[in-house]
């Protein structure tokens, strides 16, 4: 049975997790970023085209430009064939993020998947489709997205483990949502937002495991004050009484009394 708390703290993962992917889209600086001669000279050609129109929001233009482009090389080659300049994953990945600007969701998803495939170290790649997969109710997907592009960066972003944990959160795969707190935990201690911890209570209770969240609710407690933090008095007495501490909760009863 789904605890109600994860129920009640449902909405505010989705509003905290859209608003964080709004800042970590990635669109018009993928082409600007990688015009050197590790690209092929007709790569660099279309990119620094298309990087005109994306720089005036013309997406529509750039679209049709990218896949006129791809449209020359055929059919998309085998997916280790690294080859084809025409269908050059750099294309795929500029490809997506405009089709993300255009909100095709699927469409995107399915250039970035390529992109992902060929170029797994751009961590431009992950991120936009984990937000193609996210905007679709894709959740699960995405979180593995996210996960990918905290795991392929080098300098590793909090914020990314965090994405995927509050997406396994919205998929309902409460387990997976708790292991990818306990990484973050452990990979970055001094870096936990209060409204991460916070998640992380929601996750570990609709997995169950109400007495781990005691510390999680302590600690919450300790760095909101206000209504916030009343809230969250409330919440400890309440899992007190629920998992039967009676001595705690009559404890803690009588101190906020």
């Amino acid at each position: 049975m789904k605890s109600e708390h994860a129920k009640r703290l449902r909405h505010p993962v989705i509003t905290l997790l859209a608003a964080g992917m709004a800042i970590v889209f990635f669109a018009g600086s993928a082409c600007a970023g990688q015009r050197g001669r590790d690209l092929p000279a007709a790569v660099r050609v279309v990119l620094d085209q298309v990087n005109r129109f994306i720089e005036t929001a013309d997406y529509d233009s750039a679209v049709q430009r990218l896949t006129a482009f791809q449209a020359r090389g055929g059919p998309p080659p085998a997916e280790n064939d690294t080859t084809s300049v025409y269908h050059h994953p750099m294309i795929d990945l500029v490809l997506g993020s405009c089709l993300l600007h255009q909100e095709r969701h699927a469409d995107a998803e399915a250039a970035l998947i390529r992109a992902t495939r060929r170029m797994p170290e751009r961590i431009a790649a992950w991120l936009n489709l984990a937000k193609a997969c996210y905007e679709q109710g894709k959740f699960a997907e995405a979180a593995v997205h996210f996960a990918a592009a905290y795991d392929h960066a080098d300098e590793k972003q909090p914020e990314y483990l965090y994405y995927s944990a509050a997406a396994c959160l919205m998929a309902e795969k409460y387990k997976d949502a708790v292991g990818a707190f306990e990484r973050l935990l452990s990979d970055h201690p001094q870096q936990i937002k209060p409204a991460w911890r916070a998640h992380w209570v929601n996750a570990l209770l609709a997995d169950g495991q109400a007495h781990q969240a005691l510390p999680h609710i302590r600690t919450l407690i300790e760095q909101y004050d206000g209504q916030e933090r009343v809230r969250w008095q409330e919440m400890l007495l309440h899992q007190y009484i629920q998992l039967d501490m009676r001595d705690q909760a009559r404890g803690y009863a009588h101190a906020l009394t």
